[in-house]
């Protein structure tokens, strides 16, 4: 879970100023830009997407199909494996409620 709070924090911490620096630059933050919105609030933006799409892939992953009653339909499950990688039995759930930390 650290490495992916960690590129979090990129688009909470630097986004914005590689935006205004030029070093980013998309059709979509020019157009921005160009409509008055700040590096800034671009890159607010590109946190709060971030922040919701990986909150949905780790909620797919440990524990959607419960949550919406959906036991019939393909899904992923999550294991939880020691330190020398042998399986505990245990299932990771709720995985989404640690972004961020």
């Amino acid at each position: 879970m650290y490495g992916l709070n960690e590129r979090l924090r990129f688009y909470d911490d630097l986004y914005g100023e590689l935006i205004k620096q030029g070093k980013i630059k998309t059709t979509e933050s020019t157009a921005l830009m160009e409509a008055g919105a700040t590096s800034e609030l671009i890159a607010d933006f590109a946190y709060q997407i971030t922040l919701e799409a990986y909150c949905d892939v780790l909620h797919q992953l440990s524990d959607f199909e419960a949550e919406y009653g959906m036991e019939d339909l393909p899904t992923w499950k999550l294991k939880e494996r020691t330190a020398d990688g042998k399986e505990t039995g245990r299932r990771l759930v709720g995985l989404h409620e640690l972004i961020p930390y």
